[in-house]
């Protein structure tokens, strides 16, 4: 199962959309609607892959504080099991369970730690994404790194906050190794792209 404490990108959209930045403290619950999507992109030298995460999203509360032109967060945090990520073939899940740590480490943990606006939010224009930047700390495995993470949202028509961000990491980071399938003739490389593509309904 994905265990979500609070999901990390709803704080960012409603206050980007919805408030002026101001020192005030923000609660309200929010639902992912369907469509949305959380998944990993490798490459090796025999083909690439993608590992989608194929656990529901739950329902749940959020509670941010704005500062100005920053949002600053605490005990705000993600867990993600790991084995919830489908490569789509047995083998490819077999190594990245592996190269995870899965069984020693089953959950991997992204906390936010604050977000920076880039552009303002033209209320006016239903088509414009606003820019900003997510300060976040991963770890996997046992290991932690502090990552800057740009992502993009819009106010779609439906009344929906799309979220999406991309984020690339390297497994050496973690002290993992990229797994060697097929006694290492596959070689997977270092990179692994994270993607976020979540629809928001706030309430």
């Amino acid at each position: 199962m994905m265990r979500f404490s609070i999901i990390l990108w709803l704080f960012i959209a409603l206050s980007f959309s919805q408030l002026s930045f101001r020192s005030a403290a923000l609660v309200g619950q929010y639902e992912l609607a369907a469509g949305s999507r959380l998944y990993l992109e490798g490459t090796s030298n025999v083909k690439d892959f993608s590992c989608h995460c194929t656990d529901p999203l739950p329902a749940g509360e959020y509670l941010v504080r704005v500062e100005q032109e920053m949002l600053t967060f605490s005990n705000t945090s993600i867990q993600i099991y790991s084995r919830s990520f489908d490569c789509g073939h047995r083998g490819i899940n077999k190594d990245m369970y592996e190269t995870l740590q899965s069984a020693d480490h089953p959950y991997i943990e992204i906390e936010l730690l604050a977000v920076e606006q880039l552009e303002a939010l033209d209320n006016n224009s239903a088509d414009l994404w606003t820019s900003a930047q997510a300060q976040l700390r991963m770890t996997i495995a046992g290991s932690s790194q502090l990552l800057s993470m740009p992502i993009q949202i819009q106010a779609r028509p439906d009344g929906l906050l799309q979220c999406k961000g991309v984020q690339s990491i390297y497994l050496s980071d973690f002290e993992l190794e990229a797994p060697r399938p097929m006694l290492g003739l596959i070689k997977v490389d270092d990179c692994i792209r994270i993607y976020l593509d979540l629809l928001l309904r706030l309430a």
